[in-house]
């Protein structure tokens, strides 16, 4: 089946959040395709593209269109985790961002002849910190208001899809990073920059992380391919990594020394807790392994940029930035 079967390319593909982290790399990665591309956002942003702007997604009227005469949504908008908190009902904030306005796109997607909508979910789905590798089927078990409307979503549409009229694909994310990367990898590879001792030499954990190009391919992928309709998909690069290999990596690109200093990871552990760093020593001291086989056998999937090579770019990145 050619992808022509469930997609005009000549027709544009929605992209909602374009203006994060991931939405330029999904933009690229549709221009590489040869796909058209429309987006989808808040507010007007400085980019290639400024199609269409609508204040509320939950407004039909606004996102309508947007809409008009597309043939697959990658849905990235969304609220992920806030360090510092500042609005007065989070539990609110996540469940419209996520869910409310997931599933209000989605219903408006379907009545517009949208034939894919790609959702962006989260490994947060299945809880925190796991002794095995996850797979699609495990359990989930969200313990933040994050996994929680991020799964309510993905039910939601599923439920949306059940007629046949579109379909879904589902992708379930770990850590994204890569050049000029947000949050933990930021502050991972401004840590290394200091020079300073990171106590992290003696951890032997598994990670799966996923490179932005490797998901911006997938994402990409899953809005053409028959062979993702109604799929869930966890997403990685291939092999996990331990967080001393990820330090020497991004060391690499900075042209700086990895100094890893051996210390038991329990006892980081333990002062995690003690000072309410709990998940954050977990992301670097525990394991989160994905198994990808099925997306690699559902697509016949292989990484576009290698861990080391995504790493080090991510090093690069960083290497003249001040701040």
């Amino acid at each position: 089946m050619q992808v022509q079967d469930i997609m005009n390319p000549a027709a544009p593909v929605l992209v909602t959040g374009a203006s994060g982290y991931i939405g330029p790399f999904v933009l690229a990665r549709l221009r590489d395709h040869g796909l058209a591309a429309r987006t989808l956002s808040r507010t007007p942003f400085a980019g290639s593209l400024r199609d269409i702007v609508a204040g509320d997604f939950t407004d039909r009227a606004q996102i309508a269109p947007a809409l008009q005469g597309a043939r697959a949504v990658i849905h990235l908008a969304g609220r992920a985790h806030v360090f510092h908190e500042q609005d007065a009902d989070p539990a609110a904030a996540y469940r419209h961002a996520n869910t409310e306005v997931t599933l209000a796109l989605g219903r408006a997607a379907k009545d517009a002849g949208v034939k894919r909508f790609v959702f962006m979910s989260t490994v947060k789905v299945y809880g925190e910190c796991f002794a095995k590798a996850l797979t699609e089927t495990d359990p989930t078990v969200p313990e933040d208001d994050y996994g929680r409307t991020k799964l309510a979503a993905e039910e939601g549409l599923k439920a949306i899809c059940a007629d046949g009229t579109m379909t879904y694909t589902i992708i379930r994310s770990p850590m994204v990073y890569g050049p000029n990367g947000k949050g933990n990898v930021r502050r991972l590879a401004k840590l290394v920059k200091t020079g300073l001792p990171l106590p992290l030499g003696s951890v032997r954990n598994r990670r799966s992380i996923v490179a932005v190009d490797n998901l911006a391919d997938i994402l990409v992928r899953c809005a053409q391919d028959p062979n993702a309709a109604n799929e869930t998909f966890l997403v990685a690069d291939g092999a996990p990594i331990s967080t001393p290999q990820m330090v020497r990596g991004i060391a690499a690109g900075l042209g700086a020394p990895a100094r890893l200093l051996p210390f038991p990871p329990r006892l980081l552990e333990m002062a995690g807790r003690l000072t309410g760093k709990g998940q954050e020593v977990c992301r670097l001291t525990g394991s989160l392994e994905f198994d990808i086989s099925h997306l690699k056998a559902q697509l016949g999937w292989q990484p576009v940029i290698s861990t080391e090579d995504a790493l080090y770019q991510t090093g690069q990145s960083f290497a003249g930035d001040a701040s």
